[in-house]
C-alpha cells in the first residue's frame, strides 16, 4: 500500500515539474518579441500618443526607420504613481527586435533604457548574478 501510494507522489511530482517547465518555455516564447522602455514621461495619454512617443525615440535617437505596423502593441504596466512607469512593447519580428537591441546604445547619456521582457524568476536570477558580482568587487578593494 504505501509503495503504491509513493508511486504515484513521484508520478504526481513529476507531472508537476513537467507542467512547470512548459509553462515556464511558454511564457519565454511569448515574451520574446516584447521589449521594455524606462524613462519615457508618463502622462495620460491615449494609444495612438504612446505609440508616437515611441516611434519618436525609435526614428530620431536610435535613427531606425519604422512605422506604426513593426510595433504590435505598446501599453504602460504598472500602477499610475509619482513615477514614470515602464512601457511594455510588442514587435512585429523578432529581426526587428534585434536591430532594436542592438542600436540601444545610442541612447547612453538619455535617461531611456531599453530591456528584454523576462519571466519574473529569471529577473531575479540576474538581480542575484549582479548582486554577488557587485559584492565580490566591492570585497576584493577592501
Amino acid at each position: 500500500m504505501s509503495q503504491n501510494y509513493c508511486e504515484s507522489l513521484r508520478d504526481l511530482r513529476e507531472k508537476v515539474f513537467n507542467l512547470q517547465m512548459s509553462v515556464a518555455y511558454l511564457d519565454k516564447k511569448m515574451r520574446c518579441r516584447n521589449v521594455v522602455w524606462k524613462g519615457i514621461k508618463d502622462e495620460d495619454e491615449s494609444y495612438e500618443v504612446l505609440v508616437a512617443k515611441v516611434l519618436d525615440v525609435i526614428n530620431n535617437r536610435l535613427k531606425l526607420k519604422w512605422r506604426k505596423e513593426d510595433i504590435e502593441d505598446v501599453y504602460r504596466i504598472g500602477r499610475k504613481g509619482t513615477f514614470d512607469r515602464p512601457i511594455l512593447m510588442s514587435i512585429a519580428s523578432l529581426r526587428m527586435k534585434f536591430l532594436l537591441m542592438s542600436s540601444k546604445m545610442k541612447l547612453r547619456g538619455t535617461k531611456i533604457f531599453i530591456n528584454q521582457d523576462l519571466p519574473y524568476n529569471y529577473r531575479m536570477k540576474i538581480r542575484k548574478q549582479m548582486e554577488e558580482k557587485y559584492f565580490k568587487r566591492n570585497l576584493c578593494k577592501l
